[in-house]
């Protein structure tokens, strides 16, 4: 006997809290970490950052294009570095605020070091440009014998709690270090999986800190203020962007690639040389007045892909474009505290154990938990779309899944397992009333096999093998599914058994598991309106399958015996007899008689009035019967089929 509801609902809410717990402490581990990240990469792909990208970033690529088109002028990649004085000079005269260099310029020009006097003096000329240095995790050689200049005030910046240490650093050459404003560095290291999402914004070197390039250039840009850098935020002119323990801080994803103006270096150059020969350029220098510019190189081998929720190929220097406007942005994604995220984790999965308690049946509790996630779904991508806010979702996820099976474990154990079997056995079978009955009084329910009379029904799609074999198997299963769903409902609306699905074809019957009298009346009403639903699903049958829906129903009444059938791996409740091969039949018989319904006389004798008018077709053989059959084609003029109470 079931207990009454709500009885213990303290029992579903303490299986629920432990599950969220449970829930919150495999969080910590690396792989389920993972996973909550990609959950954060799928909300970034679905709600990109709102706010337009800062206008005042430009992104210069030396592309293969560019390499190719010049090949003949500057020689084959790399580039000699006068050719990145020319893009300077031309930077300068355009009025860009502030440049930086996403390449290594490491090595000296042997052949002809004045190319990189050259290149020197355009940095000097310039007086805004950065460079990029790569830091190291062990010492690469003599040029880190000295600690990299131009770090951070110890006395206005701090350092975050576990900052990224280095003991080695490859600078740019010393006369492009002296001519630069300053350095950055670019050292970037993806999650665990592969995927960047966050960068470092300083580097410890030596027991000093040093910026990385976006931060270098945000600094110079009097978007951040020295004293603003903290151990766990970077205030900035709008708001404050939330680090990690490392000092690394979430990208704000606005896009994916080229989410920046992208300009080609080639392009630069022969707008220099247009203006050079007095034409007019192809790229005029105005272009670039008040510019954050950031050169960088995507040929391939001359710089790292990196794989980002947007791509994965991604250039290092988009990286940094898209950190130098996290950097500026009033909107950075911010994650919850980790108490408040324990707290609303185990508060979810507890409101959904309580809420289960109270409904503590095998639709109930799954409703409450399911309707729980889904709740803490939208809200997640809610609150990300609208306010850049990273709720978890794993743990939760975890915590309600853990949390079902444990109350539905509860549920199963103590709810009776004749029960649990019974509901099993039918569900699928007959219709909830019928369930229902049979649940309040199992002894109705004979499954070891009687003999009882009831009305068999077959049905059958016409023609459907050789229209499904020209069809694809999607649309082959989505045209039968949706009509063998309606005309199941059909069937159970009417107090009938689905005994099983054959191909396109329904076997069902009529007055057992549940006795009923009226069991003949209740098939033909039942076949009486699939010829209605027939009407009602054409148009999407033709538009699927391109052929009209035609079917042939066959029905007849007689005793069989009924009962569970099958191996000691499988059984399923079904009715065996020679009245079972006659409604095969007849149902067979419809296309030799031009009829959709066929009718024995063993029902139509059964069946008086109700609206139902009867055509008799008349006598027939069966084959593998001595004695002809009567048979009839049921029909009715009124809109609507009355339906049997079940």
């Amino acid at each position: 006997m079931l207990r009454p509801h709500g009885k213990r609902w303290h029992v579903s809410c303490l299986w629920a809290i432990l599950s969220g717990v449970v829930a919150l402490l495999a969080a910590r581990l690396p792989f389920v970490h993972t996973i909550e990240l990609k959950t954060l990469d799928v909300r970034f792909r679905s709600f990109p950052a709102p706010r337009a990208v800062r206008p005042d970033i430009v992104v210069i690529v030396v592309d293969k294009e560019s390499v190719e088109r010049l090949e003949s002028i500057l020689g084959r990649w790399p580039w000699p570095r006068d050719a990145y004085g020319l893009i300077l000079d031309y930077l300068q005269a355009g009025g860009a605020r502030t440049v930086a260099f996403d390449l290594i310029f490491a090595e000296p020009d042997r052949e002809k070091p004045e190319r990189d006097r050259a290149f020197a003096e355009a940095i000097a000329r310039a007086g805004n440009v950065y460079l990029a240095a790569v830091f190291h995790q062990k010492a690469v050689g003599p040029e880190t014998s000295g600690a990299a200049p131009q770090s951070l005030d110890p006395k206005a910046a701090q350092a975050p709690a576990r900052p990224q240490r280095f003991e080695g650093v490859t600078l740019p050459l010393p006369e492009f270090l002296a001519a630069a404003r300053g350095i950055g560095a670019i050292t970037i290291d993806p999650d665990e999986d592969g995927i960047l999402r966050r960068v470092p914004t300083t580097v410890s070197y030596r027991g000093r800190l040093y910026p990385s390039l976006p931060l270098a250039v945000a600094l110079a840009e009097g978007m951040v203020a020295p004293t603003g850098i903290g151990a766990a935020g970077i205030r900035n002119r709008l708001g404050r962007v939330p680090l990690d323990d490392e000092g690394r801080m979430l990208l704000t994803w606005r896009g994916g690639l080229q989410t920046f103006p992208y300009v080609q270096a080639w392009r630069i150059l022969r707008s220099y040389g247009q203006i050079a020969r007095g034409e007019a350029p192809e790229i005029p220098p105005e272009v670039f007045r008040d510019k954050v510019v950031f050169i960088g190189a995507i040929v391939s081998g001359a710089f790292e892909f990196r794989s980002t929720p947007f791509s994965r190929v991604f250039p290092g220097v988009d990286v940094n474009a898209v950190a130098l406007d996290t950097l500026s942005s009033a909107d950075p994604v911010r994650r919850l505290p980790e108490a408040v995220n324990w707290m609303l984790t185990v508060g979810l999965v507890g409101a959904a154990g309580l809420l289960a308690g109270f409904f503590p049946t095998l639709v109930g509790i799954p409703v409450a938990f399911v309707g729980a996630g889904l709740l803490h779904l939208g809200a997640a991508f809610w609150a990300f779309g609208s306010h850049h806010l990273w709720l978890d979702l794993l743990a939760p996820a975890n915590g309600l899944a853990l949390g079902l099976v444990a109350v539905l474990l509860d549920h199963y154990l103590v709810e009776g397992r004749a029960r649990r079997r019974l509901k099993g056995m039918f569900s699928q079978y007959v219709s909830d009333a019928v369930l229902e009955e049979l649940l309040a009084d199992p002894a109705k329910l004979e499954l070891g096999g009687t003999r009882r009379e009831v009305t068999i029904l077959f049905s059958d799609i016409r023609g459907f093998t050789a229209t499904s074999e020209r069809l694809d198997p999607a649309t082959v299963m989505g045209a039968l599914n949706t009509y063998l769903t309606r005309m199941g409902e059909i069937i159970l609306r009417h107090g009938g058994t689905l005994d099983k699905y054959i191909g396109d074809g329904i076997m069902a019957f009529f007055g057992a598991p549940i006795a009923t009298p009226d069991h003949p009346a209740r098939a033909v009403r039942a076949a009486l309106e699939m010829l209605v639903a027939v009407d009602d699903l054409q148009e999407g049958w033709q538009r699927q399958t391109g052929v009209p829906l035609k079917i042939g129903v066959g029905i007849n009444t007689g005793e069989v015996i009924v009962g569970n059938v099958g191996s000691e791996q499988k059984k399923e409740y079904t009715i065996i007899g020679d009245p079972v091969n006659l409604a095969s039949r007849l149902e067979g018989m419809n296309k030799e008689h031009k009829t959709q319904i066929l009718v024995s006389g063993a029902t139509r004798r059964r069946v008086d009035g109700e609206g139902i008018e009867w055509r008799a077709i008349g006598s027939v053989r069966i084959r593998g019967r001595e004695e002809e059959v009567e048979i009839y084609e049921p029909y009715t003029k009124a809109p609507d089929v009355p339906v049997a109470s079940a």
